[in-house]
């Protein structure tokens, strides 16, 4: 029998942003989700305009990258009125 595949071999990246939403009153949430992904790319010189974050049809944040199409993205946004959390974790895509 072969050995399990392990379900951390595509792992690619993790990240974790936390916004006062004072600072950016409207979007904290979804500017979180951006700093996040950043951080879970190690891709500093990403630009924001880049990463797109929508809302599927349940409510589910979804996540994508210009130019990355080979990367998964799973994100969790938590919010109170005076902060935002995002945490990301990037897979590579299986071929």
């Amino acid at each position: 029998m072969p050995a399990p595949k392990d379900p951390m071999s595509g792992l690619f990246g993790l990240g974790v942003d936390l916004v006062e939403v004072s600072r950016v009153r409207r979007l904290a949430a979804r500017f979180a989700v951006k700093e996040a992904v950043i951080k879970a790319l190690d891709a500093r010189n990403l630009a924001l305009k880049d990463i797109e974050v929508e809302n599927t049809a349940s409510g589910r944040p979804l996540v994508k990258v210009k130019g990355l199409p080979s990367l998964a993205l799973m994100v969790s946004i938590s919010h109170t009125s005076r902060h935002a959390l995002a945490a990301v974790v990037a897979f590579k895509k299986r071929t």
